[in-house]
Parts: C-alpha cells; sequence; structure tokens
C-alpha cells in the first residue's frame, strides 16, 4: 500500500516501503550531500540509478562516488526510496529559491558524521600521516560552490602523469594549511592530493 505525503507542495509516495537498510540510508545521503541546495529529487534519482542522460554526464555528475549505486533499480523504485528518506526526516525540500531542492535535515547530518567518524577509524589504521578525515572539513567542503568544487576536482597535479589532472575516490581531510583531498588520480590511478586553503 502506498503512502503517500504532501510536502512544499510535492506529493511524495514511498510505495509501501516500511524501512531502507542502513546502507541504502547512508548512499542516498551521501549522493544528496553532494547535491544539497543544488538539485532535485529527480536529479538525485538520474545520479543513483547512473542515468546516462546528457546534461547529467555534461556536468560530471558520473563523478559522484554514489553514481550508479542503485544501478538495476527502476527510477520509479528509487524515487520511492527518496521519498521516504523525506517522509522519514532524513531529507527535506527547500524551496526558497523558487524551486524544490533538497537539503540534508539534522537527523541525516548525525547520519553522516557518525559514518564519516566510522572511515576516519578505518584510515587511521591505513594512513602513517597525521590527518585524519573530519566532518567540519567535510562541511568546510560543501560549503564551497559545486561548480567550483567541480573545477578544483578537475585541477590536481600528478606527479607521475607529470599533469594536471582529475581526483577520483577522494576522501576530505583537515591539515593546518586548510583542507586536503587525498585520492588518486584519474588517468593513472596514482595516489594524488590538492589542498585547498
Amino acid at each position: 500500500m502506498s503512502k503517500k505525503v504532501e510536502k512544499a507542495g510535492l506529493e511524495l509516495d514511498s510505495m509501501g516501503i516500511e524501512q531502507l537498510s542502513d546502507i541504502e540510508i547512508i548512499t542516498i545521503l551521501e549522493g544528496a550531500a553532494d547535491l544539497e541546495m543544488y538539485g532535485g529529487r529527480t536529479m538525485l534519482v538520474k545520479i543513483l540509478t547512473g542515468s546516462k542522460d546528457k546534461k547529467l554526464l555534461e556536468d560530471g555528475w558520473d563523478q559522484c562516488p554514489v553514481y550508479g549505486a542503485f544501478k538495476g533499480t527502476s527510477q520509479k523504485e528509487v524515487l520511492a526510496m527518496v521519498d521516504w528518506m523525506i517522509i522519514n526526516d532524513f531529507l527535506s525540500i527547500n524551496k526558497g529559491f523558487g524551486i524544490p531542492l533538497l537539503e540534508i535535515t539534522d537527523k541525516g547530518m548525525e547520519i553522516l558524521h557518525e559514518t564519516f567518524a566510522e572511515k576516519q577509524e578505518e584510515d587511521s589504521n591505513k594512513k602513517t600521516n597525521h590527518e585524519t578525515i573530519s566532518f567540519s572539513a567535510y562541511k568546510q567542503w560543501m560549503s564551497i560552490p559545486e561548480e567550483f568544487r567541480r573545477q578544483l576536482e578537475r585541477n590536481v597535479w600528478c606527479s607521475n602523469c607529470v599533469d594536471v589532472v582529475q581526483i577520483q575516490n577522494y576522501t576530505v581531510d583537515e591539515s593546518k594549511h586548510g583542507i586536503v583531498l587525498h585520492g588518486t588520480c584519474k588517468k593513472c590511478g596514482h595516489e594524488v592530493a590538492r589542498v585547498i586553503d
């Protein structure tokens, strides 16, 4: 049985979903974090299902860490999952700019915080340096306008390629010089980093 709710002038339909798994909730939140106050439900669904939408690919959304995470699931089903997240107060709709944009609620941010804390613990066992993944660094990174973040991702020096490349699979860390992106080169897979002061 469908559960339909109206919020911010939108009719949300969770299509009878009673509960999402932890990994589904985290995946949707991570996608929404990249998209927050930039796009809405439909755009998030396209990213999560790995849509080949021309505009989506032109804007580089196929580089989003959760792009295609729900590949093989229909967009209608993923939309129901996103609507469940809104109905259950993990996400909200902000119409401050005249269009319905996704926003992460305090409840959603708390889960993301816990997820980053777990990743920090895992990474502390792997990294030899003293930089750690930090939620405050992530918030600083997300406060940078989307278009500028994409430019920064594509402007990272790779010592192996001896060229400016695009960083992928990166984490956001804190250092004394500002925040740092640690990841790999999209061309060769070599470890790269970018300091943002």
